[in-house]
């Protein structure tokens, strides 16, 4: 997979170019896919650590940005406390909870590896109205979409960050996201309820943290 969010590289690029990362800041992605993310750093004089438990993705991103360093495996056991400038985690925190405990599982697990004053970018889904019930079924128990975007910020800030910016995927951002993954996997059952109740509902937030108290 490229990003696990319908929101685009270059529009993620242009928020973390808002973080200050001075030359050798480490920037750690964890759930980094085939190293996107990290490609599109490259070149900048930074340290870039990818962290993804499939080892496909891992050859991938090894392959397309020689520059990272790519583990296999699980992010706390690979990462060492205080050291961290930047952590990514987009759309990725499931790997750390089901449901509504994924989101502060994951800011709550990867703080402490953060520098003094570090920096998270989390990307993360919210529902823009309550699902229709029928929609809310096929989701299952842990839909992904538990709050809404102002949900999400209040989580995150409750976890000891402030958050100070974010965006949200456009309708034709998700148009794209979603036509991708039907081409790939065929998925009909999915493609009509996303056409008949997701495109409404399902939403993608990017937030960018600071560790509070940092500011």
């Amino acid at each position: 997979m490229s990003l696990n969010s319908p929101i685009g590289l270059s529009r993620i690029l242009d928020v973390i170019r808002i973080v200050p990362l001075p030359e050798g800041a480490l920037v750690a992605d964890i759930g980094c896919g085939n190293g996107a993310l990290l490609t599109g750093l490259a070149g900048r004089g930074l340290r870039l650590v990818g962290i993804d438990h499939e080892p496909e993705c891992i050859a991938a991103a090894s392959a397309a940005c020689p520059e990272g360093r790519f583990v296999c495996g699980d992010a706390t056991t690979w990462l060492i406390p205080n050291e961290i400038d930047l952590a990514v985690c987009l759309g990725a925190t499931h790997a750390f909870g089901r449901g509504s405990e994924a989101l502060p599982n994951a800011l709550n697990t990867l703080s402490p590896h953060l520098i003094s004053g570090g920096w998270m970018l989390v990307g993360e889904g919210f529902r823009r109205c309550e699902p229709a019930p029928e929609y809310a079924a096929l989701l299952g128990e842990f839909s992904g979409i538990e709050r809404t975007h102002l949900e999400n910020v209040m989580a995150m800030e409750s976890s000891g960050f402030t958050c100070l910016h974010a965006i949200t995927a456009t309708d034709a951002e998700w148009d794209t996201f979603e036509w991708t993954f039907f081409r790939r996997l065929g998925k009909v059952a999915w493609r009509d309820a996303w056409l008949r109740w997701g495109r409404h509902t399902m939403g993608f937030g990017v937030y960018l943290l600071k560790t509070t108290g940092s500011l």
